[in-house]
């Protein structure tokens, strides 16, 4: 279980082909105990560390991850950190499980005085997902929905989460991870199979 607030972001030291996909390769954090079999949310996506080292930590990343996630769409050279939580932790941001459901665009960034507004896209099938004022995980990032529409929803980024994720070097165009309200979802997936038991 994962809280959508960003502990650190490190650099990406290797991102490279293996006979089941790809190896990524991170700097670590010296302060933090890490073991093989951990789970840590890299841009949002829960991934195993298979290999612990004085100063990196390596994940192996499947087709299955490559295609559904922005690590087969974009070049990251750092990426945002986020280790487990467990239940008796205060609990900032939002429940999240690192399992992303669909991959966003990044259809406008708007900059005025209040911060960065960032406009996502997605595909329409996901618009019962999204409420304003409602929570979304984009790249890891537990933010606040400003606006909804049929396809697409709307975000501001603060300075301090501009500085201290990687979601202040997004671009226009750029892919994003995407993980919904996890009780959204279960209401969602409810309604329709109550409403297909009453056909």
């Amino acid at each position: 279980m994962f809280s959508g607030i960003i502990e650190t972001i490190e650099k990406v030291k290797e991102f490279s082909e293996t006979p089941n996909g790809k190896r990524l390769v991170i700097e670590r954090n010296i302060s933090w105990i890490v073991a093989v079999g951990n789970s840590i949310a890299i841009q949002g996506v829960c991934l195993t560390v298979v290999q612990v080292t004085d100063t990196t930590l390596a994940f192996d990343l499947v087709p299955e991850t490559l295609e559904r996630t922005v690590f087969g769409k974009r070049n990251l050279d750092y990426v945002n950190i986020e280790r487990a939580r467990s239940l008796n932790e205060a609990m900032d941001g939002s429940i999240t499980t690192g399992h992303i459901d669909t991959l966003g665009k990044i259809k406008k960034i708007v900059k005025d005085e209040t911060g960065y507004t960032l406009l996502v896209s997605f595909e329409k099938k996901y618009a019962p997902m999204v409420i304003e004022k409602g929570s979304i995980v984009v790249d890891g990032v537990s933010l606040t929905i400003v606006e909804v529409g049929d396809d697409w929803l709307s975000v501001v980024l603060i300075p301090f989460t501009r500085e201290h994720t990687t979601l202040g070097t997004l671009k226009e165009g750029d892919s994003v991870n995407l993980e919904f309200d996890m009780i959204g979802k279960y209401i969602n997936r409810y309604m329709e199979i109550r409403y297909a038991g009453n056909k």
